[in-house]
């Protein structure tokens, strides 16, 4: 190789060194950017991810906050919600949202105990299903829903039932007064505060005539319990304070007075762990009680089990329902209720024909879940409601009286006394795997949503219902009458006056009865314009002298001759026709007034047939002795009659003249006293001077005549204007001296 190509050569590879030098340092160059830039990358990086951090946990704290304020708000809108008054449609759904879902028994404590107590007890010919009971319900709420204002807020708040539903959660139902107890709480109190609410809405005021409302109580009358079973011995005083443990009286209150009422329907109620649904579900059924059921003897064997539940079944369910029916024939009610609180048997006379019963058996609590959006009808609260309303108006016809009463009583027959019905044994107690008693009665199918409301301004022209019969509404074009015996088109009822007492009555009554039947126009049916024949009037005639003319009845004592100055017939004649005549009618010529001493009831009675107007005190057959030893005391003050004790006019035992007085439940009349009547216990500011004198002189008489009263009250101790004397009265504990 020559120079000149060795250096060249040489050249060129010092280029191509300084060339990959170059490239070399250039990488170098390019790597060490990038490694900065990727150290910068990952700076910017990290700074970019520790801001989305920083972002993402601030919108975190705001979603959790928004979170939260959106649940408070939610909890706010909820409380404020539940604290608020309810419309009548949220208070009935809410009533069994809150308080019967909780409604549970205690099956453990079962037992084998006495159920119901038929014996002696009238049991109706036939049991019948109430069959239109449904659509009349629903005609009902109809009324109610379209008439009151939707949007009205007045009723208990959500949160009130609901912790209300706790109690009954934490208190069991094991015996059958906490459950009396129960349904005044969770089911009177309710309808109560409904129908009162009602009062304001003229269109259901008009159609049901609720007077001033309803009012439930516990407590039978004073004199029911010495009446119930046989006889006690005799008291020094009936016992107030003892407290029925099965019953609830519904009363329509006639006005704002709490003492006028009339007996609207009756609550009996009964241990669920005894009378249970299947029992009700079979045992409830067209029959003939007392050819299938009283008189039955035969039991089937526990082996034969669908048989054995059946028998116990109708028992159960006929023994309860006769004790109600009795309970409804005596105080002339033509509705009734028998519940366990788990199950409602609603109960309805029909007085033209009041040998039959007819019943409707609801199971709320299931209807509830079967009707779902027409459900509003099936609760526990709004089927009473409906019910009430229907018992309300009835209440406010004219009464089913006494005469009436014990024409059908006559055709009843009795459960005698050896069939009362225990609890089953445990085999009577639960239905077979197989039977029917498992299926509940919830009407599926039938349509339970309200029936509209037919304006009053498309009513059918109003229009006097036949006599006997109760006047309707209607509510609907060719709807029927909500009560089958109401007949004719829409008619707003004509409610006769209350029957009070003469001016001049003594004690302020407990509760008035219940309105008589018959014509006003008759003797003895004016019964608030009778006025009382005088002292000197009847003392006359116990002595046969000479009539009163200053007696308001003078003109009828004498109408067999004008100018016969006499009493027509003597006290024994007068006596054999007021006899004759209770016999035949216990309606015209005797009024209830609302009044009673502690031994008896207080009665105007009228003598039709001479018009004598006097003072009657009936009681029990436990209390006759007591009325027997008063007529006796005041025999013995027969110098002091008319002066400063009553006109003593005999006693009558209405047993034989075949009659009793069915004053109200379980209190059965049977003895009533003859008296003048005494005076008033209320006086002017003149008067008291007088009365204060004419006590002290009163009290004196009774002293010299050897008589002690032995209850020296205000109640018992009367003024008399016609005499201007104290008259003291209600000798039942008065005892006489020997002394001379």
């Amino acid at each position: 190789m020559d120079l000149r190509s060795q250096e060249l050569e040489n050249q060129l590879r010092a280029a191509e060194e300084r060339d990959a030098l170059k490239r070399e340092h250039a990488m170098a160059h390019y790597k060490a950017q990038l490694a900065d830039l990727e150290k910068k990358g990952r700076a910017r990086a990290k700074q970019e991810m520790a801001r989305l951090e920083e972002e993402m946990a601030r919108l975190k704290d705001e979603t959790v906050r928004a979170e939260k304020m959106a649940r408070i708000k939610e909890k706010i809108a909820q409380a404020a919600e539940d604290t608020r008054e309810t419309t009548l449609s949220e208070y009935l759904k809410a009533c069994p949202g809150f308080v019967f879902a909780k409604f549970e028994t205690n099956s453990a404590l079962m037992s084998n105990g006495l159920i119901s107590n038929p014996a002696r007890r009238r049991c109706p010919h036939r049991l019948e299903s109430w069959d239109n009971f449904l659509e009349e319900q629903r005609a009902i709420m109809g009324t109610l829903l379209s008439s009151f204002p939707a949007d009205t807020r007045t009723f208990m708040n959500r949160a009130y039932l609901r912790s209300r539903g706790e109690v009954i959660h934490r208190r069991r139902l094991t015996i059958a007064e906490a459950l009396g107890q129960i349904l005044l709480d969770f089911v009177a109190e309710p309808v109560t505060a409904i129908v009162e609410s009602f009062r304001d809405v003229d269109d259901i005021t008009s159609a049901f005539n609720i007077g001033a409302g309803i009012a439930f109580k516990t407590r039978p009358h004073t004199l029911a319990e010495a009446t119930r079973g046989a006889a006690p011995a005799r008291p020094k005083s009936p016992d107030d304070t003892k407290f029925r443990p099965d019953h609830i009286y519904a009363y329509r209150r006639n006005s704002s007075d709490s003492n006028e009422k009339t007996m609207a329907f009756i609550i009996e109620y009964k241990s669920p762990q005894h009378l249970t649904p299947p029992h009700l579900r079979l045992g409830l059924r067209p029959m003939d009680v007392h050819e299938e059921v009283a008189k039955r003897n035969s039991i089937p064997p526990e082996k034969e089990q669908e048989a054995y539940f059946q028998y116990h079944a109708d028992r159960l369910a006929a023994s309860v329902l006769t004790q109600a029916f009795d309970y409804m024939i005596q105080a002339g009610l033509t509705y009734g209720c028998v519940t366990t609180g788990e199950t409602f048997v609603f109960l309805k006379i029909n007085w033209t024909h009041p040998i039959t019963l007819l019943y409707h058996m609801a199971e709320p609590a299931l209807e509830v879940e079967e009707h779902g959006e027409n459900s509003l009808c099936c609760t526990a609260v709004s089927q009473v409601l409906a019910f009430t309303m229907l018992a309300l108006h009835s209440a406010s016809q004219p009464a089913h009286g006494q005469d009436e009463r014990q024409r059908a009583i006559n055709r009843l027959k009795t459960w005698e006394a050896d069939s009362m019905h225990r609890s089953p044994s445990d085999t009577g107690r639960a239905p077979p795997p197989t039977s029917s008693a498992h299926e509940p009665r919830t009407y599926k199918g039938v349509d339970r949503s309200p029936r509209p409301f037919l304006p009053p301004n498309a009513r059918v022209a109003k229009r006097k219902a036949p006599v006997g019969h109760q006047q309707g509404y209607r509510t609907g074009p060719g709807a029927r009458a909500v009560s089958p015996d109401c007949g004719g088109d829409y008619a707003e009822p004509e409610i006769p006056s209350t029957p009070t007492p003469p001016a001049g009555s003594t004690q302020t009554g407990q509760i008035l009865p219940q309105r008589r039947r018959g014509d006003s126009g008759d003797v003895g049916g004016s019964t608030d314009t009778r006025q009382y024949c005088t002292q000197k009037c009847l003392l006359g005639l116990t002595t046969r002298k000479v009539l009163d003319e200053a007696c308001p009845n003078f003109h009828l004592h004498r109408r067999t001759d004008q100018e016969f100055r006499r009493h027509p017939v003597d006290h024994t004649t007068w006596l054999g026709l007021l006899r004759k005549q209770l016999a035949q009618t216990l309606d015209d010529g005797v009024v209830p007034l609302g009044q009673q001493s502690a031994w008896g009831i207080v009665f105007q009675v009228t003598l039709l047939e001479y018009g004598y107007t006097f003072i009657g005190k009936a009681t029990t057959a436990p209390f006759v002795p007591d009325l027997a030893h008063e007529g006796e005391v005041y025999d013995h003050l027969q110098p002091l009659q008319g002066i400063h004790v009553p006109v003593f006019l005999g006693g009558v035992d209405l047993r034989e003249v075949g009659r009793t007085y069915y004053y109200d439940i379980d209190v059965r009349l049977t003895y009533m006293n003859l008296l003048s009547w005494a005076g008033r216990d209320r006086v002017d500011k003149v008067e008291k001077v007088k009365s204060k004198n004419g006590v002290f002189r009163a009290l004196q008489a009774l002293f010299a005549c050897r008589v002690a009263h032995n209850g020296e009250r205000v109640p018992n101790i009367l003024w008399n204007e016609e005499t201007e004397t104290a008259m003291v009265i209600n000798f039942e504990q008065a005892t006489i001296s020997e002394w001379c």
